[in-house]
């Protein structure tokens, strides 16, 4: 029996700051991307600090899109910030 939820993953990612701009988080998620695209996984969701204005940037230019926004999620040096959530959508072609 198929999970109602089985058409969708959750995207967790980090890259340490010793290797930001190099082009490994683009690479990382590109590949992820054409993984889901051959199984047909049609939602990639995930949640990103509001101040990870490059992160954001990189997914907006990858296709996710901003779904919503959680209040308080991260909490860093004592400073409480939101979370967008972002997700993509590739409905198979064959769907409506």
């Amino acid at each position: 029996m198929m999970s109602r939820f089985e058409h969708g993953v959750r995207l967790v990612l980090g890259v340490r700051r010793d290797y930001w701009r190099q082009g490994l988080g683009r690479a990382l998620v590109k590949t992820l991307l054409d993984w889901a695209d051959t199984r047909g996984i049609v939602r990639i969701a995930l949640e990103v600090v509001e101040t990870n204005v490059g992160a954001i940037r990189l997914y907006e230019s990858l296709g996710f899109e901003h779904e919503g926004r959680l209040r308080c999620r991260t909490k860093l040096g004592g400073t409480y910030f939101d979370n967008y959530l972002m997700a993509r959508i590739r409905l198979p072609t064959n769907a409506a």
